[in-house]
This record gives structure tokens, sequence and C-alpha cells, in this order.
């Protein structure tokens, strides 16, 4: 029985983490998030 939770932690985990990096790939994709300092070449 503890192993199952274990796995499910870590499932849950994995969907959490995953859910987080799509959503700040996203937002860097649409312009939201400047990378490599690109939100200052515009003045």
């Amino acid at each position: 029985m503890l192993n199952f939770f274990i796995g499910f932690a870590f499932f849950e985990a994995g969907a959490i983490f995953g859910f987080f990096v799509a959503a700040l790939m996203q937002a860097a994709r649409s312009g939201e998030i400047g990378l490599n300092g690109k939100e200052d070449s515009h003045g």
C-alpha cells in the first residue's frame, strides 16, 4: 500500500511540474516573459 502512495506522489509531482513548465513556455512564447533581455532591446 505504501508503494502505491509513493508512486501516486511521484505522479502528482510530475503532473504539476509538467503543467508549470508548459505554462512557463507558453508565456515565454507569447512574449509575456522576456528571455535573454529581449524586453530591454526595444528601448
